[in-house]
């Protein structure tokens, strides 16, 4: 975790640009893993640093302008997407088999086989995309390259706290705001992209974490478990979607209704645990969040950057 937090005998620049040679390392590690049996795991970890990657650009959007932050973002982005498919099969393939081992009993043994083989065909056909169409990992080391000659380009900051106060303001407010309209907890889509900006907020509390150790790692240990939480809704709901798409054509019909309906089931119970914990989560309104970190700032880390500048 030490890689990506901010230490206090460096300046915020200084920071800013180890942290992202250091999720460019850690990318590069994962790439290279990721040709022998560990592809699922490097896919996994090199999505979570694009995503790592993408808050810390949040975080110092206005002090980098839009111009850096734009095109940065849309490079890890795009990376990332590349990526998706063959981990949104996977792990509704590993869903499927936690449904099978609750309630075994849900649907024929054959008709778990045959969606279980589906999803498998369709994790290596993505697999085969990613490595002969889309480069494969040589593809991201060649990005992370390219990555990393542009860091000249943008990390270049102040290090007062202004340089993170309305990226972190920002970031807040968007999962405030969804929160404090009420969250549209039946709404698939809407509740993805409340997840992404709980998920931003999250990695930019790690980061953070040295200003106030104690507090900040509960705070952000509260908002792992709210996007543990979230994920797993989410991942029952592309399931579901992809079963609507699938039934009658690679299943009976009625196996798919029952599995359907038996993850709407697993999704109603997740889902009442949602309301509580977000409130926790964004119980501040965003200017006192600031104001607080602020403080946090000065006191622990604020003084050793002015007198190394």
């Amino acid at each position: 975790m030490g890689i990506y937090q901010i230490k206090k005998n460096l300046t915020l620049e200084e920071n800013f640009r180890q942290i992202m040679t250091g999720c460019i390392s850690i990318i590069r590690e994962q790439a290279r893993l990721g040709e022998g049996e560990d592809f699922h795991v490097a896919i996994h970890e090199i999505r979570r640093s694009t995503k790592r990657m993408r808050s810390i650009l949040r975080l110092f959007r206005d002090e980098i302008g839009y111009s850096n932050y734009y095109r940065e973002n849309r490079a890890f982005r795009d990376l990332s997407r590349l990526l998706s498919p063959v981990r949104d099969f996977y792990v509704r393939h590993q869903l499927v088999e936690t449904i099978e081992n609750r309630v075994p009993d849900l649907i024929p043994g054959n008709d778990f086989r045959t969606l279980q083989d589906h999803l498998k065909l369709l994790v290596e056909r993505e697999k085969e995309r990613i490595i002969w169409n889309g480069g494969g990992f040589e593809n991201v080391l060649s990005e992370m390259s390219l990555a990393e000659r542009r860091l000249n380009l943008y990390c270049k900051v102040s290090n007062g706290f202004n340089s993170v106060r309305y990226g972190l303001r920002r970031s807040y407010k968007q999962g405030h705001r969804m929160v404090d309209r009420g969250l549209r907890l039946n709404n698939a889509e809407l509740l993805h992209e409340y997840r992404k900006r709980t998920k931003y907020l999250l990695f930019q509390m790690e980061v953070m974490q040295p200003l106030f150790p104690k507090l900040l790692k509960a705070y952000a240990t509260a908002i792992e478990k709210h996007d543990k939480l979230l994920g797993e809704i989410c991942d029952l709901d592309r399931l579901d979607l992809f079963l609507g798409g699938v039934s009658g054509r690679v299943i009976p019909l009625s196996a798919g209704e029952r599995l359907r309906g038996k993850i709407k089931e697993f999704r109603r119970k997740l889902i009442t645990r949602v309301s509580p914990s977000s409130h926790l989560i964004y119980a501040e309104k965003p200017g006192h969040l600031v104001k607080r970190f602020t403080i946090f700032y000065n006191y622990s880390f604020g003084f050793i950057q002015y007198k190394l500048t």
